[in-house]
């Protein structure tokens, strides 16, 4: 009797599943994706891995979307469309216009081979919250991000970037110290300069810039 219980179910579960767009959910779609075995062969004859952990997507600050709010083209749940680059645009409005005014966009456009999109410094299926010591684009792991391309001498003599070693030489700073070992926060860094700046201000050695020249 149960095993006709759960075969009704297994039944009912698979014609559910042939109405709407179910297959929107994490649930159906790592269902093969979580197969550490799956993989396909490129243009190049290069085995590329397909194999997505649910536990490096439910950990992501995108966990509450389902995969097609980012993946528009996929239309079936067994589908042969490769899903295209994403545009995360579509919902970080403001942050893709600063991106587009950026010299990452302006190499992307030229076709670079080592330019940046979003997925690069923010990470995809595994992008955390800026607010997280585990993410990359963390405050205090920015450093290290950013030195992934900029501390590349390849990549820092082909587009003539003008600051050579810019990690060694923020890490070797009294500000790239003092964040990094936790002595100096922001927040004190800051405080810091502005009571210089008002001290300053107040002996008449500086001026705001927003104040009118007599």
């Amino acid at each position: 009797m149960r095993r006709y219980i759960s075969f009704i179910f297994s039944i009912a579960f698979l014609i559910f599943l042939s109405f709407g767009k179910p297959f929107a959910g994490k649930p159906v779609c790592l269902s093969c994706q979580e197969d550490t075995n799956l993989s396909k062969i490129d243009k190049n004859g290069k085995k590329i891995f397909l194999y997505i952990d649910r536990g490096v997507v439910n950990a992501s600050i995108h966990n509450r979307l389902a995969c097609l709010d980012c993946h528009h083209e996929v239309k079936d749940e067994v589908h042969m469309v490769k899903p295209g680059p994403v545009d995360c645009g579509s919902c970080h409005q403001q942050i893709l216009k600063l991106y587009q005014e950026s010299i990452h966009r302006q190499k992307y456009l030229e076709g670079a081979k080592d330019a940046r999109w979003c997925q690069d410094c923010h990470g995809s299926h595994d992008s955390k919250s800026i607010n997280d010591p585990q993410s990359i684009t963390y405050r205090l792991n920015l450093p290290k991000m950013c030195a992934v391309c900029h501390q590349d001498p390849q990549i820092v003599k082909r587009y003539r970037i003008p600051v050579n070693e810019p990690y060694k030489i923020h890490h070797q700073s009294i500000h790239g110290h003092g964040m990094l070992t936790g002595k100096i926060t922001l927040k004190e860094l800051k405080e810091k300069h502005f009571k210089e700046y008002e001290r300053l201000k107040a002996k008449g050695l500086i001026r705001d810039t927003e104040e009118k020249k007599e």
